[in-house]
């Protein structure tokens, strides 16, 4: 048996241990077993066109924002509600929006989370871990990404599609938009928009 033949022999048994020890180990360990979320209503047509995850919501418990069809006319626009599926079709709105794809952020610097829906309307926070206030306090753009791209203290809006960042401030009824262009501030917080991914929200 030449050198060659000996050598591959040999990997070939190196292969087929290491395999099995891999197994065992895999065996062995506890694996967590995967739970259902969510399930959408089987009896609701047109469900979930929109979806968002809102952390932390309602009572200290997380949400969902679905957009649901009119119950008498298909084709009357959606409505956003806030589900906390405490069980497989839990269907109970907890909170109304203008527009979906719902997103969070301090765009006032006050320490508490408010939120922006995908119509552009803002909603104050009132307390962490509760919905904000009922009706939204302003409307500006729709925006994709929540960042603070000023480093101002203030969580930011910025809308891909129009191309502009909305400035967070102290007061939400007087939000200012800029452009942004690729050239300036977003490209200086390009590094820290894939770097953090906890305070970033993509969409």
């Amino acid at each position: 048996m030449n050198l060659r033949v000996v050598l591959k022999t040999a990997f070939l048994l190196f292969i087929c241990v290491d395999f099995k020890v891999n197994a065992e180990v895999l065996e062995s360990d506890s694996l967590p077993v995967l739970q259902e979320w969510w399930r959408a209503p089987a009896d609701i047509i047109g469900l979930g066109r929109s979806v968002s995850f809102l952390p932390n919501f309602y009572n200290g418990k997380d949400a969902i924002v679905v957009s649901v069809p009119d119950p008498t006319n298909p084709f009357l626009p959606m409505h956003f509600h806030t589900w906390l599926n405490r069980f497989p079709g839990d269907t109970q709105n907890v909170f109304s929006w203008k527009g979906g794809n719902v997103k969070s952020g301090d765009f006032n610097g006050d320490g508490i989370t408010d939120y922006v829906d995908g119509a552009g309307y803002i909603y104050k926070g009132i307390q962490n871990g509760q919905p904000p206030m009922p009706e939204p306090v302003a409307r500006y753009i729709s925006g994709e990404n929540i960042f603070d791209f000023n480093s101002d203290g203030f969580d930011d809006i910025y809308a891909i599609n129009e191309d502009k960042i909305l400035y967070g401030s102290t007061d939400l009824t007087k939000l200012v938009s800029v452009n942004a262009e690729f050239t300036g501030m977003l490209t200086q917080n390009f590094t820290a928009l894939q770097n953090s991914p906890g305070r970033i929200q993509i969409y």
